[in-house]
């Protein structure tokens, strides 16, 4: 079952706002963009995931924490949901302690606001908001993205995630951030 978002706090972009959870006409236009926005159906497994309202709804079932941006019509211009979820098991390029990475986090900015410098803008005010729901956090938080995604790579190296795979049989990886990390990027939201 959907819930209805309760705002958070404002963007520090005009018109723009982050929400906590997602409404049902916001989740209708998750299944959209899964399958219309081309980089989404190419770096993620979006386009399963979200490939109609049924698979929407054992998704959300999982009770993962979601996060919309949305703009002043309340249309949904990128999403961020974070779950306890374990780090997969595979190969690391560098030594990590598996056990300290329990949180996956997936960001999507969708095309109609890709390119404008929101992903920091979007991920920085979550976290905080996650941190304060969750109380402290206790681990590290892991991401899994295409190798050849760019954008979502230099993006979440600014905020501390470092590489600590090499690309699988499908071209993803795996990047990790330390509590420490998060930390830091959190509370120094102008760091670069």
């Amino acid at each position: 079952m959907l819930k209805e978002i309760e705002i958070v706090r404002e963007s520090p972009m005009p018109g723009l706002s982050i929400c906590h959870g997602i409404t049902h006409p916001q989740a209708l236009e998750l299944i959209a963009q899964a399958h219309q926005d081309p980089l989404v159906a190419q770096n993620t497994s979006d386009p399963k995931r979200f490939r109609d309202a049924e698979a929407l709804s054992l998704w959300l079932a999982k009770g993962r924490t979601i996060y919309t941006l949305t703009g002043e019509t309340e249309r949904l211009l990128g999403i961020i949901w974070l779950g306890d979820e374990p780090l997969p098991i595979q190969p690391f390029t560098t030594p990590i302690d598996q056990t300290d990475y329990d949180v996956t986090l997936a960001m999507r900015i969708y095309a109609e606001a890709r390119g404008r410098g929101l992903a920091k803008a979007f991920l920085v005010p979550t976290l905080v908001d996650y941190l304060q729901d969750m109380g402290v956090m206790k681990k590290g938080i892991w991401i899994g993205t295409s190798v050849d995604n760019a954008p979502v790579i230099k993006s979440f190296g600014k905020l501390g995630f470092q590489q600590v795979t090499n690309p699988d049989s499908k071209q993803k990886i795996v990047m990790v951030a330390s509590r420490e990390n998060i930390l830091h990027y959190v509370l120094l939201p102008s760091a670069e």
